[in-house]
């Protein structure tokens, strides 16, 4: 272990313009939080900004840049304000009761870390549009960043979009965006909007919306939805603000995929008497549906996509009756499939160029994170280093901030350096250069600390809408203390009737059911804390199992929660949707027979993406998109089951797979399918 401090610590990283704000923001925050008196203008000046390059910057520089830091920190949730002045200049102190707080006295550790490992897997849910946000309120809620929690896996971005970050900021204190947005016919628009509310739903993040003339003025009834994914470009115009109506209700513009745009043709679909509970859904959120005698239902909805609607019904499994075109493009789709799945077709290809990976191929913003987004993920590590002793891992700061290796790796490196300046404001860092883990040093004089960050509105929203999409409700007096600072947080900085529900009702159980699958996600986060096993009795296509099995993680995807486990009676992992377990209890693995087989893991399937516009018309949960000698190319695990078999049967011809054993399955499905009668 060496002092962070010594050459050897700075790894000739290379800074950006956004990483010098950033690294300027930390300093401020360290500086103010560990300074035992107010600082003078010319301490300030002298401390962090008349250094390097800049060490002659004048006093009217020097003002304007303040300034604008003070204003970013703000932001961030750290207030650095005016305390009188001394010989004409100026005092400044950081006003510790707004900018900090400790949530260890509403959680204990232990349930702390239950709350991340059980909301971690949300970060990664296509259909939960406050990801990011909830990413940095788990950091803080938990700051232990020493040990990487169990099931809770890394990250694969290496930054962040900041596109949801702006579109949440915005909706949160009801600010105008202008906005670069790519329509469903490929065309790109700009818009001014006023952001009404949001929702998740099928894969996809939507915001509802209305447009802006330029005299700031919109109509609230002509409001329409918009795609999370398909804003490319997004500016929030600060100064302007408006009101949301009290009586909105975004949940009332839930729409399906193929539904997005104007409608133009209106679908029959017959459904069988016992659907998914994706269809069931579907069914009663949009159109009209009849019951014949044998239980059937025929399902009328209108659709601004014939074509992805026909995906849409070999994706779920339900089969379409009219009109001719949506007959004929569901079959030309389903032969496709036949044809093209009847053998595993990119594997020799793949191996042929060695699988060569370079950068993602996901539909991302251009540009830099930015320095304030930087600034938030150290802030984050900041807080983690509060007492003597304390450390980080990159493995641990990848996992809770939901980014790559990589990334937390030049997260911890610029910590590093934007700490070592300052004389007598730095934090006492050391660094492991075999392990790359930074920790806080018991032995300098300094004593400079850490402080956690308090949690700004926009975080503590998704936070709460985390809870409620998981159904986890927070019993005992902490966490109702919990819940409450949280409500009061978004109170302060948001119009809380811009929101219908600040604890809202989860996607699709009533609240009892919804209560009652929080405490088996919470069970299931405590054994997976604890590596554990979990006991539980399980109903699956009309029978009543019970099961012993050792968690591996937590996964959400089409609207369900789910347990990855391995199951040790029979021998293989499977995954478990939560709301089909009952009895759950973590116990204590006492036989060697009770214990994880070192083999046990996902299963990994590669695919070639031959059609993007297609395969991007669904949204891929857990799945890495990335480049291959210049292919585009997608891997995600497989648990078993039908969901990716009739995912990749729906997009046919759009992407050819890797995997021999899948692409039969896929084939055979699609061959099952033509053989239907319609």
């Amino acid at each position: 272990m060496t002092s962070a401090h010594e050459a050897p610590t700075n790894k000739d990283v290379r800074i950006s313009k956004d990483d010098e704000q950033a690294m300027r923001l930390v300093n401020l925050l360290v500086g103010f939080s560990n300074a035992h008196h107010p600082l003078t203008s010319a301490e300030v000046k002298a401390n962090w900004y008349a250094v390097g390059e800049k060490c002659k910057i004048s006093d009217d520089s020097f003002s304007k840049a303040f300034s604008r830091d003070r204003k970013q920190l703000a932001r961030l949730g750290v207030i650095i304000e005016q305390a009188g002045s001394r010989d004409s200049l100026k005092l400044w102190q950081l006003n510790g009761t707004e900018s900090f707080v400790d949530h260890s006295q509403e959680l204990s550790e232990i349930e702390s870390m239950q709350l991340v490992v059980a909301l971690s897997p949300l970060r990664d849910d296509p259909a939960f549009p406050f990801r990011s946000e909830l990413s940095r309120a788990l950091s803080k809620i938990n700051t232990s960043f020493s040990i990487a929690p169990q099931g809770v896996s890394v990250g694969r971005e290496e930054a962040r979009n900041p596109i949801e970050n702006h579109l949440s900021d915005a909706l949160l204190s009801q600010h105008f965006v202008r906005a670069d947005y790519q329509k469903a016919d490929g065309k790109r628009a700009r818009y001014r909007l006023a952001l009404l509310g949001t929702f998740g739903n099928w894969y996809h993040s939507y915001y509802v919306a209305a447009k802006v003339d330029e005299k700031g003025e919109f109509d609230v009834d002509a409001a329409r939805v918009f795609r999370l994914d398909r804003f490319a470009r997004v500016s929030v115009e600060e100064r302007s603000h408006y009101e949301i109506p009290l009586d909105f209700n975004a949940e009332s513009y839930h729409v399906l995929p193929f539904q997005i745009g104007e409608p133009t043709e209106s679908l029959t679909f017959l459904v069988a008497p016992t659907p998914s509970d994706e269809v069931q859904n579907a069914c009663v959120r949009s159109g009209s549906v009849q019951r014949d005698e044998s239980g059937s239902m025929r399902w009328a909805v209108s659709a601004a996509d014939v074509s992805l609607a026909a995906r849409w019904a070999v994706a779920e499994g339900i089969t379409p009756l009219s009109p001719r075109t949506l007959v004929d493009a569901y079959n030309t789709i389903v032969k496709e499939a036949a044809d093209t799945h009847a053998k595993a077709n990119v594997v020799s290809r793949l191996q042929g160029s060695g699988g060569k990976q370079s950068q993602s191929v996901t539909k991302r913003s251009k540009g830099r994170p930015g320095g304030i987004e930087r600034a938030r993920d150290l802030f984050a590590l900041i807080g983690a280093l509060q007492n003597d002793a304390d450390s980080l891992s990159v493995e641990a700061v990848a996992k809770r901030l939901n980014c790559s290796t990589d990334h937390a790796r030049r997260l911890t490196d610029l910590l590093i350096q934007s700490t070592a300046e300052g004389e007598g404001t730095h934090l006492p860092l050391t660094y492991d250069e075999a392990t790359g883990e930074v920790g806080l040093s018991s032995s300098t004089p300094s004593r400079a600390h850490g402080r956690p960050v308090r949690l700004l509105p926009s975080e503590a929203y998704a936070l709460l809408k985390g809870m409620a999409a998981t159904g986890i409700s927070l019993g005992g007096p902490h966490g109702r203390k919990l819940v409450r600072t949280l409500a009061e947080r978004v109170a302060e900085g948001t119009r809380l009737r811009a929101f219908p529900s600040v604890s809202p009702t989860p996607r699709t159980e009533t609240p009892a059911q919804s209560n009652n699958d929080g405490k088996k996600i919470l069970t299931c986060s405590q054994a997976l804390n604890a590596q554990k096993n979990v006991r539980f009795d399980y109903q699956s296509a009309g029978f009543k199992s019970s099961r012993t099995v050792r968690p591996l993680g937590l996964v959400y995807q089409e609207g369900h929660s789910y347990l990855s486990a391995y199951d040790l009676g029979r021998q293989s992992e499977r995954l478990f949707r939560t709301d089909r377990m009952s009895n759950v209890s973590a116990t204590d693995s006492s036989q060697a027979s009770d214990r994880l087989p070192e083999s046990s893991e996902p299963r990994p399937i590669v695919f070639e993406v031959l059609d993007r516009k297609t395969v991007m018309s669904f949204n891929w949960p857990n799945t890495h998109f990335f480049t291959a000698d210049g292919r585009a190319m997608g891997q995600t695990d497989y648990y078993g089951g039908m969901w990716l078999v009739r995912r990749f049967a729906a997009l046919s011809r759009a992407v050819a797979l890797g995997d021999e054993g899948l692409c039969l399955s896929v084939g055979d499905y699609a061959r099952e399918l033509l053989h239907m009668p319609m």
